[in-house]
């Protein structure tokens, strides 16, 4: 009983100091939660301030380009512009372009009313008497002629240097999409927001119903606004009584001004909630720790008085026990006896251990010469088991264990060592609950350990030669769980082999995998030897292509219980097949382009004919119509045409052909706009296609039909990605000076100045394991037929061929942008600022005769007339027979053959050949629409050094036959 009252007494003491350590506790909780509300409030204020901040800028740029478009000068595409730039921007209402007076210029078709001046604003008539460019003015809300609030912000236009005030371009801000802006960052319920200007004009309110737009706090002394500006911060928290809702609130106000842009004058965030509704969740935590206490008061009551009672019951019962144990040791010995096991009794306070005859036998003593059973225990226990058996008896006699249960080496008195299977448990403990008998059994399991011994001996081995096969090996039970694998599955999956063991092929494969071996599965688990070729995903190695062999697995009866899987991995073998074919494609590719560049070179020539005669004729009847005749500007406009014809005949050639590659120093921008220009024509009209160059001069040392090679396989690369989808490609040009290391810096490359080039696209874009094999050789991720992933490798090794690198960023759904960098050169001097066009002048013949042959007789006509304008005297042939016949007949009447390489009968070459073995001395000059490689070859074996495009007839032959005629002349005086 005086146990009992002094423990009452003590829950008492114990439950009073809870209670006093649980007021304190909740007072300082209510201070904390004062304060985290307040950073809270105050933070998310300067968040909603910084998103502000960000729609400015966005605001801002739109009136700079709308100031640059007025500036340029175009007013018919200023409306067209504003309506995009309003589309475009989400926090504008309005845009409108304003003259100095306040009348508007120019409006989006979203304007409400054009006609109204701006002038009266007082925000106006500021900026007007102190106009900045730099700055960016914000209007307080007025009530326009509709009745509705609105916000003005203006930019100054464009002086033009002369340093007076032009107008002004003005965005009327749209109220809803700023009050959904600021309402998006409510996080509870009671809070509300305001956005005020600077001079305490509410703009937007998410309480309009309680504070309208309009409503100027600046003209209230005593109100939470004022008290803010007169503290002079930049932001702060203000609590105090509002009087708008009749309670307590703590108001977050947080100044809006930014340095880009410049503001005239500040914006006023203010977030505000309720000081109840902060602290609500500190009342409701109070209200729960009371009812925990007076829970934890009922429980340890309870639990106290329960604990009393049990200890009462067990006192009694433990008497009753001892009296049963005894009978209960004795049915317990005649049992074990049958199961051919010894029994023991150990004494725990006498520390006596008693033993049976069978103990004696199993260990070989006779049972008389035991003097301390205990002891000889010990000594016989083998030195490595002892502590083990120590701890795990300790562990029992603590109550932490039903049984003491372990398998131990006895020394036989032969010598030998028996293993013995030991298990005992406490049978009785004391009032205070110490252990005092422990009884229990030892049996010999010498032969079991021996025959388990020598199946582990055989299960290394067989492992040792599972381990040592080069593919995976494993054994199924019929649910298709593993019961064995070979460490090549840690190589395959990332997996230890231990921890696959009883796990399903569907939990470790996937159900995907699984479903495409069933069928196969189920022939072996039918009795059937089954092999085939399959594909798997491994999470280590990426796709892998196996050969797989199944085995069925017969069990002693005869069935099946089971399968044996071995699979090799034959991705290797696969992939140099592959590359077999694909060289071979490739090779074909290579044939099909070879014959594609002939054909194109005698396509040149037929269409070289036609421009060369087009342009031609063209100049030429410019020459003999007056400069101011009508007809002029058409004739400049089928000049200009086949001019552009001609450059996109040369760019086919170019692609098409296969030459040396020279490197040169040349500016980069003419290359990458030749090439978009080939580009945006085989687009799609689904796909657009954006270009941004940088305005400054860029030069590289770079061979031009390599970089045309280049971003034509990255923007065809481009528009795939996008598959059949609509989208965008961006292709761009910018000088970049890369740093030595850290950010900025592009692996591979040194410090220095690169011309950067990049294709972007927003297509479907890659994961970080397909972006990463993009570059290499017939790696691809077209379907079988479509390509051989030589494209990019190509690409890569162009640009290391130029000492550039190329670098990739992609994501999946987040489009890729491919960017190249080239080291940038220096202007070379023969490539100056090209001069003031200058008239052509024509080298006068002065009646010498000119043989022009070609089988084309519009270009022969146009060739005639351009020479005889020029002076010259000129015979003209059809054929490469009638010019031979002509020659032969008068040699020394003729000063200079013209003749064009491709003809029927004989060609260019064969021709001057023939010219030449007559009269060695005379010039020859070879014309022709395509001046390849083998034709540039052939001129020079000859000895001709004279060759002209035959589309730039106009421009180039009476020049060059003027020279021929000079080089001619100057070596017959040396010779003479």
């Amino acid at each position: 009983m005086r146990s009992a009252a002094l423990e009452w007494s003590l829950l008492c003491a114990v439950l009073v100091l809870l209670a006093a350590l649980l007021s304190v506790w909740r007072w300082r909780e209510f201070d904390a939660a004062g304060d985290f509300e307040r950073r809270r409030l105050q933070l998310q204020a300067q968040r909603m301030g910084e998103q502000l901040k960000l729609t400015l800028r966005a605001i801002d740029k739109a009136l700079v380009g709308v100031r640059a478009d007025v500036a340029a000068g175009d007013p018919a595409r200023l409306p067209a512009r504003l309506d995009a730039l309003d589309a475009a921007a989400a926090a504008i209402d309005a845009l409108q372009v304003v003259d100095a007076d306040g009348r508007v210029l120019a409006a989006d078709s979203g304007s409400l009313d054009v006609s109204l001046s701006h002038a009266t604003q007082p925000c106006f008539t500021r900026m007007a008497a102190q106009p900045d460019p730099d700055v960016l003015y914000l209007c307080a809300p007025i009530r326009d002629a509709s009745g509705r609030w609105t916000s003005d912000v203006l930019r100054t236009l464009d002086d033009g240097g002369v340093g007076r005030f032009r107008g002004a371009v003005v965005a009327t801000l749209d109220a809803g999409f700023l009050d959904a802006m600021l309402q998006s960052g409510l996080y509870a319920p009671d809070m509300k927001v305001l956005l005020l200007h600077g001079s305490g004009v509410v703009a937007v309110s998410s309480w309009p119903e309680v504070i309208p737009i309009g409503t100027d706090y600046g003209r209230k002394p005593d109100s939470l606004f004022m008290r803010y500006r007169a503290s002079g911060r930049a932001s702060g928290v203000v609590e105090g009584s509002s009087k708008v809702g009749r309670e307590d609130v703590m108001v977050a106000f947080y100044t809006v001004l930014t340095d880009d842009p410049r503001l005239d004058g500040p914006l006023v965030l203010s977030m505000s909630r309720s000081t109840d509704a902060a602290y609500r969740p500190w009342m409701i935590g109070n209200a729960w720790t009371l009812a925990g206490w007076l829970a934890a008061v009922l429980a340890t009551a309870v639990s106290l008085h329960l604990a009393q009672r049990r200890r009462r019951v067990q006192t009694h019962a433990a008497a009753m026990q001892a009296r049963q144990r005894i009978e209960q040791l004795e049915f317990v010995e005649l049992v074990v006896q049958g199961a051919d096991l010894s029994l023991w009794a150990w004494d725990l306070p006498s520390r006596r251990l008693e033993v049976d005859a069978r103990w004696c036998a199993m260990v070989g003593c006779p049972a008389d010469d035991l003097d301390d059973a205990a002891r000889d225990w010990r000594n016989r226990a083998h030195p490595d088991d002892r502590a083990e058996m120590a701890a795990l008896l300790r562990k029992h006699l603590r109550g932490e264990t039903p049984y003491a249960d372990h398998e131990i080496r006895l020394r036989h008195d032969d010598g030998r060592w028996i293993w013995v299977h030991v298990r005992g448990k406490v049978v009785e403990r004391d009032a205070e609950g110490r252990p005092v008998r422990l009884v229990g059994t030892q049996q010999d399991i010498t032969e079991r350990k021996t025959a388990e011994h020598e199946l582990r001996e055989r299960a290394t081995q067989l492992r040792h030669v599972a381990d040592a096969m080069p593919g995976t090996v494993a054994r199924f039970d019929m649910a298709r769980r593993f019961i064995f694998a070979n460490a090549n599955f840690e190589r395959w999956l990332g997996i230890a082999p231990d921890r696959l063991i009883g796990r399903t092929t569907t939990e470790v494969f996937g159900s995907r995998t699984h479903g495409e071996w069933e069928p196969y599965v189920l022939r072996v688990e039918a009795g059937e030897r089954v092999a085939f070729e399959t594909s798997f995903e491994s999470p280590t190695r990426g796709r892998r292509h196996l050969l797989a062999t199944l085995v069925p697995d017969i069990g002693t009866d005869g069935a099946v219980c089971g399968h044996f899987s071995v699979t090799v991995d034959i991705t290797e073998q696969r992939a140099a097949e592959a590359e077999r074919r694909a060289l071979e494609d490739h090779l074909r590719d290579t044939q099909r382009l070879e014959s594609l560049g002939t054909l194109a070179g005698g396509i040149a020539h037929d269409f070289n004919n036609v421009l060369g005669a087009i342009i031609g004729n063209a100049e030429l009847a410019r020459t003999e119509v007056e400069p101011e005749h009508l007809v002029q500007r058409s004739l400049v406009q089928i000049s200009q045409s086949a001019q552009r014809a001609r450059g996109l005949v040369q760019q086919i050639l170019t692609f098409s052909r296969h030459e040396q590659h020279e490197h040169a120093v040349q500016p980069l921008r003419p290359l990458v706009e030749e090439t978009v220009a080939m580009l945006r024509a085989t687009l799609p009209a689904r796909v657009a296609l954006a270009t941004e160059f940088d305005d400054a001069p860029l030069y590289a040392n770079a061979d031009a039909t390599q970089i045309h090679q280049v971003l034509m396989n990255l923007g065809t690369n481009a528009w795939h990605a996008l598959a059949e989808q609509a989208g965008h490609i961006e292709i761009g040009l910018a000088p970049v000076e890369l740093p030595a290391g850290g950010a900025g810096a592009v692996a591979g490359l040194s410090a220095g100045h690169y011309a950067h080039l990049w294709i972007s696209d927003d297509g479907n874009g890659m994961d970080a394991a397909t972006a990463a094999r993009i570059f290499d050789p017939f790696f691809t991720t077209k379907p079988v037929g479509q390509g051989t992933g030589l494209g990019l490798s190509v690409v890569h090794g162009i640009v290391k061929a130029h000492l550039g690198a190329i670098t990739v960023e992609t994501a999946p759904g987040a489009g890729t942008c491919i960017d190249v960098y080239l080291p940038a050169a220096t202007k070379p001097s023969q490539l100056g600022e090209p001069a003031a066009a200058a008239e052509r002048r024509v080298p006068r013949g002065h009646g010498r005769h000119v043989m022009y042959v070609d089988d084309d007789e519009t270009m022969g006509l146009l060739a005639e007339r351009l020479l005889e304008q020029a002076g010259y005297r000129v015979t003209r042939c059809g054929s490469a027979r009638q010019a031979l016949a002509a020659f032969i007949a008068a040699p020394r009447d003729l000063d200079v053959l013209v003749t064009d390489y491709n003809m029927p009968e004989l060609s260019g070459l064969a021709l001057a050949a023939e010219f030449a073995r007559i009269r060695p001395e005379l010039p020859i000059v070879i014309s022709s629409g395509y001046l390849g490689d083998e034709l540039s070859a052939g001129a020079e074996r000859a000895g001709i050094r004279h060759l002209v495009r035959k589309q730039n007839t106009y421009e180039e032959l009476a020049d060059v036959v003027r020279r021929a005629i000079d080089e001619a002349e100057r070596l017959a005086e040396r010779v003479a």
